[in-house]
């Protein structure tokens, strides 16, 4: 499949067997994909071969998802990963810490991945896919940074100065992909 507008080529990393064939029947439907059982092989092909995406299971042997996912983000060209564990329910703080070291998305492996629950997966999959195919690298490169993965540069700080006549109730902040590393840095500061 086209992700993004071109050909992919999708590591899949998942210690779980049946997890892992389903993730596999799933993508080379619609696109290449190389399959490996744990982090340290997902790390060694990510160094070794042009992948375009990665999908990381969390509970791996030898070195687990969150170890694997730094370890990509510290590449010199990181690769979009996406999270698929039952460890990322949604509102847990594994998913927060994998937002924060730079997981595009994370997706809650379900307890059944038969039947309808397969169709549902096969959706958020390849919607989040063709979300991660978009972001470039010069951002997975900041992600990285803002997670403190990298050396950081010396950020020039900007002070909001309102009106002393006016005092406000509430601040909004909108966040996307990258956002958890920019509150950060910015709540500290308000």
């Amino acid at each position: 499949m086209l992700f993004g507008g071109m050909m992919t080529k999708i590591l899949i990393a998942d210690d779980d067997n049946v997890s892992r064939a389903k993730l596999e029947i799933i993508i080379s439907r619609f696109s290449d994909c190389v399959v490996v059982d744990n982090g340290v092989d997902a790390y060694e092909r990510a160094i070794s071969e042009n992948f375009d995406m990665v999908i990381l299971d969390i509970e791996m042997p030898h070195l687990n998802g969150i170890d694997t996912l730094k370890q990509i983000m510290l590449l010199e060209k990181p690769i979009p990963v996406i999270m698929f564990s039952s460890l990322t329910q949604k509102h847990t703080s594994t998913t927060v810490k994998c937002l924060e070291l730079g997981a595009i998305d994370c997706i809650g492996k379900p307890s059944s991945i038969l039947g309808s629950s397969l169709d549902a997966l096969k959706n958020e999959l390849l919607d989040k896919l063709a979300e991660a195919s978009v972001i470039p690298t010069i951002k997975l490169r900041q992600m990285a940074k803002t997670a403190g993965l990298l050396e950081k540069k010396e950020i020039t700080e900007k002070k909001i100065h309102l009106p002393k006549d006016r005092k406000s109730q509430a601040i909004l902040i909108g966040i996307s992909t990258g956002g958890p590393q920019a509150l950060q840095s910015v709540l500290p500061k308000i």
